[in-house]
């Protein structure tokens, strides 16, 4: 019998709403909350469990053959603490907390959690925190009634609570890896906004250290629009954009890549047409500011280009394939690219799907969890040019994803690192996300390993730091011509 999309739905809602009952069986008996509170407990209870099924079956470190015990414990804990928060919701607000904080105990970003639901405002005091060398300094205000400015204070404590505590409770459960200092940088602006967290005290007074002493400030909270809030968070957050062209800078070059997506074969382009300038100039600048991955390859382009054709490892030398983690999901991924891809697939490229199909089917037929034996694989070591430029790649705290294996490489290839640290992953790879039962969002997962990597991959830390405004390229450009180049010829 065949069924309508309607009708399927329905019997995947009846069956949930089965297996729901029968978790939760004195919850779902409970006839107290409102038909919206209900609702949102029970979208939380059954999202916290497909999210939880989605990385148990799909992702490879859940897979014992992988014996990543590291991330087996991550994931159970995750589970276990969104499972009791979500017997707590009944607020949009709380569905969303819920979520945001099982993604957030996995350490990796990439297990994203995206809402499709957005509540439209948020409560905050008119004053935005950036981290700054360890001080949380209010670097954004708006105007409050019977308050004087406060831009440029210091937040010490709020509730009673020092700063870094305060920060690493309330950011750290809900929207940071605490012990990566990119992600706590990008976090701090959130700090005192509210999202009306349920499960986060509202905050009610907080003591700024001052020029003229310390001063104790009553929070009065007033709504917003998240709309108007995020371009400022961004700011504050000092999230950039390096943009995307090949330019002279003093006696040298400027080359930037803020993505590594479609704007990038451009900047390829412009870079083969000046090689020979660019290799024969006093140092380049290569500006990955605002860079959160893409496609790795650009990369690799831009180093063959500065470094030479040999500075690699050749494109299509498949030495070191990544096995999957053997799912019917993953599977199904693997066999969408060459319709998804089309012509964008160059043979090898092509060649080593249909590889990694023939090996997924295999390990299904004879019950492995990957599609490739897990085995240590060691890539050709790079070699780099006698004569090659005096590089410096320029990094802030949104560098992720590919931007990571990006300045990993240049690293290798003697590149100096300036600007400030990176964010950091993991091993694992092919990201894609799935919608929740709910409807009210989406989680991701990875669905291969690359065993040539360590487990966490960065951050990476500059040889020099800046410590202004990563965001104003014109103050950035003086600082490396002034300060960095001059520097850098001394050692």
């Amino acid at each position: 019998m065949r069924t309508s999309s309607s009708s399927r739905s329905a019997i995947c809602s009846l069956i949930m709403a089965c297996l729901f009952a029968t978790a939760f069986p004195v919850l779902a008996q409970e006839t107290s909350l409102t038909p919206a509170a209900r609702f949102f407990r029970d979208a939380a209870m059954i999202d916290v469990e497909a999210a939880w099924s989605l990385l148990e079956h799909n992702h490879p470190g859940a897979a014992p053959s992988m014996r990543d015990d590291q991330f087996r414990q991550m994931l159970d804990k995750a589970h276990t603490v969104s499972r009791e928060r979500a017997t707590h919701v009944d607020t949009a607000e709380g569905y969303l907390a819920v979520m945001s904080g099982f993604s957030n105990m996995l350490d990796d970003k990439h297990l994203s959690f995206k809402p499709t639901l957005v509540v439209a405002k948020v409560d905050w005091v008119g004053l935005l925190i950036a981290l700054r060398e360890r001080r949380w300094i209010v670097v954004d205000e708006s105007t409050w009634p019977g308050r004087a400015p406060l831009e440029g204070a210091e937040l010490v404590e709020c509730n009673g609570t020092p700063v870094d505590e305060l920060a690493r409770s309330r950011l750290g459960s809900f929207r940071a890896d605490w012990s990566i200092e990119a992600q706590r940088g990008l976090a701090a602006p959130w700090l005192l906004i509210d999202e009306r967290n349920p499960f986060l005290p509202r905050l009610t007074e907080c003591t700024f250290k001052t020029g003229s002493g310390s001063r104790v400030v009553a929070m009065e909270w007033q709504p917003i629009s998240r709309d108007l809030i995020i371009q400022r968070v961004n700011k504050a957050a000092g999230i950039g954009a390096a943009g995307f062209d090949v330019r002279r800078v003093g006696k040298g070059w400027w080359i930037a890549m803020g993505e590594l997506t479609a704007n990038g074969p451009a900047v390829v382009a412009a870079a083969q047409a000046h090689q020979a300038e660019l290799r024969a100039a006093p140092f380049i600048v290569f500006d990955v500011r605002g860079n959160g991955g893409g496609a790795s390859d650009l990369g690799d382009q831009i180093a063959r280009i500065l470094y030479g054709a040999d500075a690699l490892p050749d494109a299509s030398s498949n030495v070191c394939p990544t096995p999957w983690r053997v799912s019917l999901d993953n599977k199904a991924r693997l066999e969408s690219y060459p319709k998804l891809l089309g012509d964008r697939l160059s043979p090898d490229a092509s060649a080593a799907i249909a590889a990694d199909i023939a090996g997924m089917n295999t390990a299904f037929e004879t019950g492995r969890e990957f599609s490739r034996p897990l085995r240590p694989c060691h890539k050709p070591k790079q070699i780099v040019a006698h004569a090659s430029p005096r590089v410096f790649i320029l990094t802030d705290r949104v560098c992720f994803s590919s931007c990571l294996i990006l300045v990993d490489t240049f690293r290798k290839l003697g590149a100096i690192q300036i600007g400030e640290a990176t964010n950091a992953n993991t091993r694992y790879q092919e990201n894609r996300s799935q919608p929740l039962p709910s409807g009210l969002g989406t989680f991701a997962v990875q669905a291969t390993v690359d065993l040539t990597r360590p487990p966490r991959v960065g951050p990476f830390l500059p040889s020099l730091a800046y410590g202004g405004d990563l965001t104003n390229t014109r103050e950035v450009e003086a600082w490396i011509i002034s300060s960095v180049i001059p520097q850098s010829s001394s050692e």
